[in-house]
């Protein structure tokens, strides 16, 4: 299985376990919270026989995940030890199945302290919410939220992923699915064309940090971080922001204004990646964000993403 298919199987998991029970006064059953999603998740990509996941390591959590469920996700090449590397807390919307829906629980001071860890010396990284839902809305409506330029596909919309700023900017509106998926991407605009020339629809867009599916990961590549970093670095922005970088170019600038935006690449192998990750989880007992698991995906098999 590819990386795709695998990621977006884990967003089909996120999408059936929260999809509601029948309607009888005869059930009473409670949501799953995000660790037992998450589990759930990390479940299905350990199965899907991808050879891209090259790692998954859970610990135990030291505390009852009330804020949501942490980890990280290193995106990179084994072969180069070269990585991105994505703090990312998970967030579920339970027992509202409309885009109106809103997350709870999450507070400004509890974003400003994943994105303090996430600069932090040796801890350089990118922070990310990931958003679990399931939506009981038709097709059509939905499909103007669905900020990928691969063909419209609903289940994969279980899992999604978007900025800390663009949460933070959505807080006063409560942060509803609606606020943080609506961009303006046309349907026309998933053309195979768009893939590669994203600067082209840049200006119908009205929220570049809009929210992304989980699978748009897939598309990652180190080459492709360093040739957006050296096109960066000739001001040549959008037209070198290709997939999920595209929507996230302003982002990076606003996080790291003293390189100029460029994506943070930590050089290291996935042995140490693992290592500093254990270490930090030992040491940061009482920071509110926490890493409970480590995800490394090895994108050097191009040719598995093909299969």
């Amino acid at each position: 299985m590819n990386l795709e298919k695998a990621l977006k199987q884990a967003s089909y998991k996120i999408w059936e376990e929260m999809t509601p029970p029948l309607s009888d006064k005869k059930y009473n059953i409670f949501q799953v919270r995000e660790e037992g999603l998450t589990s759930m998740a990390l479940k299905v990509l350990a199965n899907s026989n991808c050879k891209d996941i090259d790692t998954i390591k859970m610990i135990g959590p030291i505390r009852e995940a009330k804020e949501g469920y942490d980890f990280e996700l290193c995106l990179g090449s084994v072969s180069k030890n070269k990585f991105v590397r994505y703090y990312i807390q998970a967030k579920s919307q339970i027992y509202d199945y409309s885009v109106n829906g809103t997350y709870k629980g999450i507070s400004i001071d509890q974003i400003n302290d994943m994105e303090s860890y996430s600069k932090e010396v040796n801890k350089e990284g990118i922070p990310l919410f990931a958003l679990y839902k399931y939506l009981d809305i038709n097709d059509l409506d939905l499909e103007q939220y669905y900020n990928s330029f691969t063909d419209f596909d609903k289940e994969s919309m279980g899992i999604t992923i978007t900025t800390t700023s663009k949460m933070k900017s959505a807080i006063n509106n409560q942060i509803s699915f609606s606020e943080l998926h609506k961009s303006g991407m046309f349907p026309v605009f998933r053309h195979p064309y768009f893939k590669y020339n994203p600067g082209e629809i840049e200006k119908h867009l009205i929220n570049v940090q809009a929210a992304i599916p989980f699978h748009d990961l897939a598309y990652f590549t180190i080459e492709m971080a360093e040739e957006y970093n050296k096109k960066k670095k000739a001001q040549n922005k959008f037209k070198s922001a290709k997939f999920f970088f595209f929507f996230f170019a302003d982002y990076l600038l606003e996080l790291f204004p003293e390189n100029g935006g460029l994506i943070p690449i930590i050089k290291s192998s996935k042995e140490q990646l693992i290592q500093d990750f254990l270490v930090r989880n030992e040491r940061n007992t009482d920071r509110s964000y926490k890493p409970q698991a480590i995800i490394i995906i090895n994108t050097d098999k191009d040719l598995e993403k093909l299969d």
